[in-house]
């Protein structure tokens, strides 16, 4: 077994006691596992050359294991180990993030699956033939990523439960037909109290949903994820989930969702992200917190947005699918967010709504009823001559000159 395997046996790892070797019922020390490629222990600084060649074995070390989560938790160990060191090293993350890349092999790429190797373009070409295995449709698929972005308080964690829950159920969501599968929630934001209640309100008792209410995920997400056959990950949020000190920087980001892509191919499972939105906001992805590279490398992202004062918020999504809409206004009712359909559709329903409760008894003209609704007569005009249509007003005047059109109740 090597040191990088020995390294990620036991999840539940302290920073003193790591993993245990195999025949062996002593925990490994970190002074033992270092003792493999690390930096030396009670020298002074060793020289550049040396730290790095025994970085790079570990590298090395890193890529032989097929978990993306074991890689990830591997170097978050040696990040925090070289953070420890007494002779002091600059930027320890960029150290381990180098060594890393040079142990990596470009031509062939190993996973739990076996190698894969380049196919043939006839092969790329069948595969695109296949159809999105939507999970949501629009919002999450098999094997992709996502990301829900948003303001804090905006209901992001409502409406990814309720996506969990109907998903766990095969239910519909937002108007859309779920496929049913297991669902595995890993909230690192709220209290296991917290998320309970969540739960609660939507019923999600006895449903094939698994939950890890934690501040750190100290599980191997990947293997938990195939064997209890998991078709959704949501994850909340995710600053909390990647070891990046900077999410501006595009190289930290990248490499933290490449993990992230690589538990959704490696499990095919929908992988979803629950981010924070930047305060100067923006359009097409633009608003989405961090570096640019978040929105570049998943596949769908969606900004949730506040719509005036009440509890309607609006969906902005940019994605690789069209079937995704770019734009899609929904609303908390009775504790469950429903679709009212696009921004336009809404819009013009209000204003239906606008000229209609302004209508009484008494006839009244388009000029009198812009005034009364704040719409334009341009507006209000089209609007009266549709619920006229409909039955659900009442008309009278000949619409000529001297004798404008005046519209009442029915029956009125």
């Amino acid at each position: 077994m090597s040191d990088a395997t020995q390294l990620v046996t036991q999840a539940t790892a302290t920073d003193t006691e790591v993993g245990v070797a195999e025949n062996d019922s002593q925990p490994l020390t970190l002074r033992d596992l270092l003792a493999g490629h690390g930096p030396y222990f009670g020298e002074s600084t060793p020289d550049d050359d040396v730290l790095f060649g025994r970085l790079e074995g570990f590298g090395i070390a890193v890529w032989s294991l097929s978990s993306a989560v074991q890689r990830e938790y591997a170097c978050q160990l040696w990040i925090e180990s070289l953070k420890q060191q007494t002779f002091g090293i600059p930027n320890p993350r960029r150290l381990v993030e180098e060594a890393v890349k040079a142990g990596r092999k470009l031509s062939v790429h190993t996973d739990a699956e076996g190698v894969h190797t380049p196919i043939h373009v006839d092969e790329l070409l069948e595969l695109q033939d296949q159809p999105t295995d939507w999970i949501v449709p629009g919002y999450a698929a098999r094997g992709e990523l996502a990301v829900f972005a948003g303001a804090p308080k905006v209901g992001k964690t409502t409406l990814l439960a309720q996506f969990a829950v109907a998903v766990a159920r095969g239910d519909e969501i937002l108007e859309r037909k779920t496929a049913q599968t297991k669902v595995l929630w890993i909230d690192l934001e709220q209290s296991e109290r917290r998320t309970a209640g969540v739960f609660r309100r939507l019923s999600a008792a006895g449903l094939p949903i698994y939950v890890c209410s934690d501040s750190t995920v100290r599980f191997d997400v990947e293997a938990f994820a195939k064997t209890h056959d998991v078709g959704l990950i949501i994850i909340d949020s995710l600053s909390k989930c990647w070891d990046v000190t900077d999410e501006n920087d595009a190289a930290q980001v990248t490499v933290a969702l490449q993990a992230l892509r690589s538990l959704a191919t490696t499990t095919n499972a929908a992988v979803v992200l629950v981010h924070h939105s930047r305060k100067g906001g923006g359009q097409d992805g633009e608003d989405v917190r961090g570096s640019s590279a978040i929105t570049a490398m998943v596949d769908v992202a969606v900004s949730m947005k506040r719509r005036g004062k009440g509890t309607s918020r609006v969906l902005q999504a940019i994605s690789r699918d069209e079937q995704t809409p770019q734009e899609l206004v929904v609303a908390l009712e009775n504790g469950l967010y429903a679709s009212l359909g696009s921004e336009q559709d809404v819009h013009l329903r209000e204003q239906r709504n606008a000229v209609l409760g302004a209508i009484v008894q008494e006839p009244v003209t388009v000029t009198e009823l812009a005034e009364a609704t704040g719409l334009k007569s341009g507006t209000v005009r089209p609007t009266c001559t549709e619920l006229y249509k409909e039955g659900l007003i009442h008309r009278e005047g000949t619409g000529k000159a001297g004798d404008a059109y005046r519209y009442s109740e029915v029956g009125g």
